[in-house]
């Protein structure tokens, strides 16, 4: 297994195509991820998720998943 980090992650869906095009027989995870949602599954966050968030002058500075108010959380406890 080999992972991949870029410094600008714009450049991580030509970096893919590049490698799938250079080592077509290798099999590829997670390369058709988009980066907004590579984002939020690394942040724990889901479609429909409730979410604190902060921000400043419309730009997000950061974000998390939060459990709703009155929500039992014993089902996630036993998951854990």
């Amino acid at each position: 297994m080999l992972a991949v980090a870029v410094r600008i992650p714009g450049q991580l869906p030509l970096l893919f195509r590049q490698i799938a095009d250079a080592f077509p027989n290798l099999t590829y995870y997670d390369a058709d991820i988009s980066l907004p949602q590579r984002y939020g599954l690394a942040r724990g966050l889901f479609p429909l998720a409730y979410c604190a968030a902060e921000h400043d002058s419309g730009r997000l500075r950061r974000i998390e998943a939060s459990i709703p108010p009155g929500t039992s959380t014993t089902a996630c406890r036993r998951c854990a």
